[in-house]
């Protein structure tokens, strides 16, 4: 039988985030983000137009106006997001270390891959501020998918929450 102080811990802001966090068993990435968009906007996190993020990439040749339209937005210092090793075979392999900036408003974003060619890699534009976090994974993810750079083992991480990330990310 539960007491009442353990139905009231289950309804406590950090069991709660530890539920959000949990990705169900079956459930897809896409599955998971739309669940965690729908519980920030419901606990008035997130406003529900800022639940939108746009991504353009540099490997995509439809994305290629827009691209170069918002990667000039963004403005100011670098912050390090994650790094790490991509390997597509034991002679085809490397490391990349990405950085993120956003707009003095974070609703547009850039995503920088410093390696070589150091070059910005990915755009973004949100309706309303995100976190760094979430839009990092975001746009690394969605570079992934478009054939463009990735990190298949992640070895150090900058000030983010590493495990919204890795939720996202992978």
């Amino acid at each position: 039988m539960a007491t009442n102080s353990s139905k009231q811990a289950k309804n406590t802001p950090q069991a709660t985030g530890q539920a959000l966090l949990s990705m169900q068993k079956d459930e897809t990435t896409e599955q998971f983000m739309e669940r965690a968009k729908d519980a920030f906007v419901k606990a008035g996190l997130l406003k529900p137009e800022a639940s939108t993020m746009t991504i353009y990439t540099c490997r995509a040749p439809d994305d290629e106006k827009q691209f170069k339209r918002l990667k000039r937005k963004t403005s100011g210092d670098w912050t390090f997001l994650v790094s790490g090793e991509w390997s597509q075979s034991p002679w085809h392999q490397g490391t990349h270390s990405f950085y993120i900036r956003s707009s003095e408003d974070k609703q547009y974003w850039a995503l920088l891959n410093g390696g070589r060619p150091r070059r910005i890699v990915a755009v973004a534009h949100t309706p309303g501020p995100l976190s760094l976090t979430f839009v990092g994974a975001s746009m690394l993810q969605t570079l992934y998918k478009r054939g463009g750079d990735w990190i298949g083992e992640r070895h150090d991480y900058g000030d983010i929450d590493e495990d919204l990330f890795n939720k996202i990310y992978d």
